[in-house]
């Protein structure tokens, strides 16, 4: 009988589980900001100053009372998605357990607290929507920069050490300057600047890339279980090599 192999052993569903929800992570915050441009696009909405706009934005432009966006289930439903996602994901610490946590509920906040707007489609002040979008990048960022290294040693590769740390750093020092140059702006000129769409895309493409960089290292460090697991037991005799841990006790990385 063959040895069990990472797909079909337990932890090797273990592991296919968290890579699915990453990889629906990443997809999602991938897909998203062009979603919301090319079906706007198509229904006669020119491209917004923000993503969130276009829970109000049709054809007509944004006016009072909004909430009658072409693109507003997309954008409703897409942060539904990633909520659910992030509050399913498991943390290897407890602190990215509970950010991991936090931001999946902040996530589903953020779509049920629209965007305001005002009668000329302006917003001008704080809502509870902004405060919890910079509060979603705040704790995923903390997972990048605090959590996510430290599980780093199950790499070998001290230059992929290295690239990872640097990455992790990278992408919450871009998760936590998105939003805060927005709230900059906001407080000097009391409205949001023009290019707050972009901004908001390089934030959420940086969460997507961190969500990448983790489903890298997992890889990296599950690599060798992974080839000593599929390999038959005459193969590991012919080359002298001993059997892999029983199926309960193998510790891949997730």
């Amino acid at each position: 009988m063959p040895a069990p192999t990472p797909i079909n052993d337990q932890n090797g569903f273990i592991v296919s589980t968290y890579f699915s929800l990453r990889a629906g992570l990443t997809v999602l915050s991938l897909l998203l900001p062009p979603v919301l441009y090319l079906w706007g696009k198509t229904h006669g909405v020119p491209l917004q100053y923000s993503m969130s706009a276009y829970y109000h934005a049709d054809a007509a432009g944004l006016s009072c009372p909004g909430g009658h966006g072409v693109a507003r289930d997309l954008f409703v439903g897409g942060l539904f998605a990633i909520a659910g996602l992030l509050y399913a994901y498991r943390g290897v610490t407890t602190l990215e357990n509970w950010a991991l946590n936090v931001a999946g509920l902040l996530a589903g906040a953020i779509a049920l607290f629209p965007m305001r707007i005002t009668c000329d489609g302006i917003p001008n002040r704080f809502s509870p929507h902004g405060t919890f979008a910079i509060l979603f990048f705040l704790c995923i960022a903390a997972v990048a920069v605090l959590s996510g290294p430290s599980t780093l040693d199950r790499i070998q590769d001290p230059k992929l050490r290295r690239f990872l740390r640097q990455g992790y750093r990278i992408t919450g020092f871009v998760m936590v300057l998105a939003p805060g140059s927005v709230i900059a702006w906001s407080l000097l000129t009391g409205t949001y600047a023009e290019h707050t769409f972009a901004i908001e895309v390089s934030g959420i493409y940086a969460f997507a890339a961190f969500w990448i960089l983790k489903s890298w290292e997992i890889h990296k460090a599950n690599e060798g279980l992974f080839i000593a697991a599929a390999a038959t037991p005459a193969a590991r005799s012919a080359t002298a090599e001993p059997a892999p841990p029983a199926p309960g006790r193998k510790r891949y990385a997730v």
